[in-house]
């Protein structure tokens, strides 16, 4: 498996250093095309400004031939990344979290490494001529650059050394190791094996994929770019992540989520339950007492002005369906669940009528569907539905853990909720969205309106038959599956975000919910056209949902993990099964 580094970072399970090649001028950054070394701590993105918080780039890195810039290809793979010359070669592998190992190899080959505006290095101690260490002001970190074959020389450009010269010397080959350091650094004689460290990444690489969900053959190649997507955007615990967490893209959109965790979640669930429980817990270690949740966090921040959709309850279903939680692990979970759930009930309902209200398209995880387009405090059927869930969720876990009153309670706080759904936000069988406190109706075509299909039989049949019946219809399923805006609607935009593409969250939901109503046969087939999607175009944060081009952030952990569980659940276990090929039909 190879990929390109201009959509799919070059990284490593746990490290925050990653590898991408950057056009010119990258998000205005003033920068020139080719491939950069990056630090993704605290490497934040602001979505409704559109570009990252803090410039990307540690380094460029240059291949060189005699001195001088060369033409180069890219050969990426799990495990190393070659830079490769007519001469020779430069060859990228980690040998650890925190270092990355830079081989050269060829006649006259070497590397110019071109600091970033601002990052410069200085000797890592008096006469310590192997060691050089690398300071990068707007990244806040700290390269401690280890030769150990070859030669290492600075150009100075100013008052600051800029560039950094790894040659070859008469043994045709220069190895030098570059180690991202918290507070002080080694400056023993450390030695690497770069031949070990390919190894060991290969075998690492290769155990994460056996513990992937199996795929149909036709889907293999991209059931090993999605485990390696899911492999790459991993972190080890550091500050604020109190787990190994996976972070939803290296390329900028390198956080947390609180909804997206599920989904990766959840396809672990499957061969990795000890790490899939990590996943799902990551976000809830940092919940506050109210029951609070934050809207995201990486490494160094938690942002807390937004919040995300409780689809919590929804996911640890269906992660309860193929792993076995310990009664810690109830409690745990049963404990977080219920002051989530209270904290919507007591800080999100703010007219009282006891349907509960988000004040963001932010936190409906549908940032700027056109749902919230006349007011941002909106009464939607698909919060009613995830708290109607989770609270059923909460009923099953309190019979678990013995506590059959709070069980009855959950109960009774689930029929008002879904009563009050059936109320507030449907007029006759269509689903509509309302503002909070005045209940006036804002049409939109936005596809959040029908999530309430995760309910199944729960809904009303004429209700249900309705939902379906649009879901069938070409309003939203394309060649490509569920746009998440109608797509004759006047406010549909081919990359608009929220009003348009397809998503794999919206999708994953809405395959659940078609199974929940019987619509199997619909469910493996939007599944399929998924699968494809991401097979012809790679695990995209969004697809157009006309043309199924893949859109913003290219390596999205969950779109690599909601392709991994509909491949398996929706196509691989109907092979195995001896069905039939889902049915590839127009509906």
């Amino acid at each position: 498996m190879t990929f390109d580094i201009e959509k799919i970072p070059f990284s490593m399970r746990g490290s925050y250093m990653a590898v991408s090649r950057f056009r010119e001028n990258y998000e205005g950054w003033g920068n020139k095309g080719g491939v950069y070394l990056r630090s993704i701590h605290g490497l934040g993105y602001i979505p409704l400004l559109g570009k990252s918080t803090i410039p990307p780039f540690v380094a460029g890195l240059v291949p060189l031939c005699d001195g001088e810039e060369t033409d180069f290809e890219i050969r990426a793979e799990a495990s190393r990344l070659q830079l490769i010359t007519d001469r020779g070669e430069v060859a990228l592998c980690f040998a650890d979290t925190d270092t990355l190992l830079v081989c050269g190899q060829g006649q006259r080959t070497g590397l110019r490494i071109e600091l970033a505006e601002g990052n410069y290095v200085v000797p890592a101690c008096a006469g310590g001529e192997n060691h050089l260490l690398l300071n990068c002001g707007k990244n806040s970190r700290r390269f401690l650059l280890r030769r150990q074959r070859g030669r290492i020389v600075t150009e100075q450009e100013g008052a600051f050394d800029r560039y950094i010269l790894l040659e070859a010397e008469q043994d045709e080959e220069f190895l030098v190791g570059i180690e991202d350091i918290v507070e002080e650094w080694d400056i023993s004689d450390r030695k690497y094996s770069y031949d070990e460290s390919l190894q060991s990444r290969k075998e690492e690489f290769t155990r994460f994929l056996e513990k992937m969900p199996p795929a149909p053959a036709e889907y293999e190649q991209t059931r090993q770019m999605s485990a390696y997507v899911d492999w790459s955007c991993l972190v080890k615990k550091q500050g604020i992540l109190t787990r190994e967490a996976m972070l939803m893209a290296k390329n900028w959109m390198c956080n947390v989520w609180s909804w997206d965790h599920c989904f990766n979640a959840m396809a672990l669930a499957y061969f990795a339950p000890d790490m899939a429980w990590d996943q799902f817990m990551v976000m809830f270690d940092q919940q506050r007492e109210s029951g609070r949740m934050p809207d995201c966090i990486s490494d160094v921040y938690a942002v807390w002005n937004f919040c995300k959709p409780p689809i919590h309850g929804w996911a640890l279903s269906r992660m309860m369906q193929v792993m076995e939680l310990s009664r810690q692990q109830c409690e745990e979970a049963y404990d977080h669940l219920s002051r989530w759930t209270g904290w919507w009930l007591v800080y999100r309902d703010g007219d009282g009528d006891g349907i509960c209200e988000y004040h963001h398209g932010n936190d409906a995880g549908w940032d700027n569907s056109t749902a919230f387009r006349e007011s941002p405090v909106l009464e939607l059927p698909d919060l009613a539905t995830f708290l109607v869930l989770q609270m059923d969720v909460l009923e099953d876990l309190a019979k678990r853990l013995g506590r059959k009153k709070e069980a009855e309670e959950w109960r009774k706080k689930s029929d008002r909720m879904l009563n009050g759904m059936l109320t507030h936000c449907f007029d006759g069988t269509r689903p509509r969205a309302v503002i909070s406190a005045s209940h006036r109706e804002v049409p939109c075509g936005s596809l959040i309106l029908y999530l309430p299909v995760l309910l199944g039989d729960k809904l009303p049949k004429d209700i249900r038959t309705e939902m379906l019946r649009e879901l069938k219809s070409d309003r939203f399923l394309t060649v490509y599956g569920y746009a998440t805006e109608a797509v004759k609607s006047p406010l549909y935009e081919a990359d608009g975000y929220w009003r348009g593409p397809i998503w794999a969250p919206s999708t994953m939901l809405l395959v659940d919910g078609l199974n929940r109503c019987g619509e199997k046969e619909l469910a493996g087939e939007v599944a399929r056209r998924f699968c494809d999607l991401v097979r012809g175009n790679g695990c995209a944060e969004n697809f157009d949902a006309l043309t199924g081009e893949g859109l913003r952030d290219k390596a999205y952990t969950w779109t690599a993990s909601v392709f991994l569980i509909l491949a398996y659940e929706e196509l691989y276990k109907r092979q195995a099964a001896g069905s039939e090929e889902v049915n590839r039909i127009n509906f």
